[in-house]
């Protein structure tokens, strides 16, 4: 989603038109292999019932000279103990020992957040399109989108924060630089018109809040710059603006336009367990 600043552009407008939008932070984890799904069984050649475990799918796995990395994120179970006494060192952040607190989330390496969101279909009645960018605002008939917006180290590329300098450097080429990015991610967050829906948000906004109290030294400014981004939501490139159509974004720390799938099951069902609770138990129940 930052390849360049026009794509930028042009993902926040994607994601400006939508009523909902599901999103996850991407963190970067050393691998553990414990992430991993069974695939259909195979009835041929006498292998009845037999199941092979398969890598999970859509891992994110890259080297980084001394390690290999994986991709986790809040949708996780985490209440689950991958480790035992006799083992090595737990280096699962969500299990359940502990060895790991998971307040540490908010400083961890992150590979950057994933949208997901269905597109509108193209119109081409112009005034039909026009009608409905404005009343059948994430109507979500056209096929399924997914955009990475990378919020950490990428190839060729000026650290604009100290702290993330020992992160892994992702294998991309982005244009856009590391700050300008973390801004457009911030004017999403603030964005009330889309709705971010969720899993387990108290991990998944731990980074950007760690951000917040660690990198940004003038939030004034860092309100300023995050505005451009938010009327590019609104459907203004960067060109068209000026200083004085900015909107004014106020970050007292509440983002209302995140929606906790894991708060909403709790709130609907306040005695189930917090295994019940699991993402992979909801999406059991809503097989679509």
């Amino acid at each position: 989603a930052a390849q360049c600043m026009e794509g930028l552009q042009q993902f926040l407008t994607a994601v400006g038109r939508q009523k909902y939008v599901a999103f996850s932070m991407l963190f970067l984890d050393p691998y553990t292999g414990h992430y991993t799904t069974a695939t259909p069984s195979d009835d041929g050649g006498g292998k009845k019932g037999r199941k092979k475990k398969a890598a999970r799918s859509g891992k994110f796995a890259q080297k980084d000279g001394r390690e290999c990395l994986e991709c986790t994120s809040s949708f996780l179970p985490t209440t689950k103990k991958y480790c035992t006494p006799k083992g090595d060192a737990c280096t699962a952040w969500n299990c359940t020992c502990d060895q790991k607190l998971r307040a540490m989330r908010g400083r961890a390496a992150l590979l950057g957040a994933m949208f997901v969101f269905r597109g509108s279909v193209e119109n081409k009645d112009d005034d039909a399109a026009a009608a409905t960018s404005t009343e059948g605002k994430g109507r979500g008939d056209g096929e399924w989108k997914c955009y990475l917006l990378p919020l950490g180290p990428t190839h060729d590329q000026e650290i604009d924060y100290a702290r993330m300098s020992s992160w892994p450097v992702i294998p991309f080429h982005c244009d856009v630089s590391l700050a300008d990015r973390w801004k457009a991610f911030e004017a999403l967050l603030l964005n009330q018109s889309t709705k971010l829906v969720t899993y387990n948000a108290t991990v998944s906004l731990l980074p950007y809040y760690h951000h917040l109290a660690n990198d940004i030294t003038n939030q004034k400014d860092s309100n300023l710059e995050s505005s451009k981004f938010a009327l590019c939501l609104a459907g203004v490139s960067l060109d068209a603006q000026s200083e004085s159509d900015l909107p004014k974004l106020s970050n007292d720390g509440y983002l209302r336009s995140v929606w906790d799938l894991l708060l909403v099951s709790w709130m609907l069902r306040a005695h189930a367990t917090d295994d019940e609770l699991e993402f992979c138990r909801i999406q059991a129940g809503f097989v679509h």
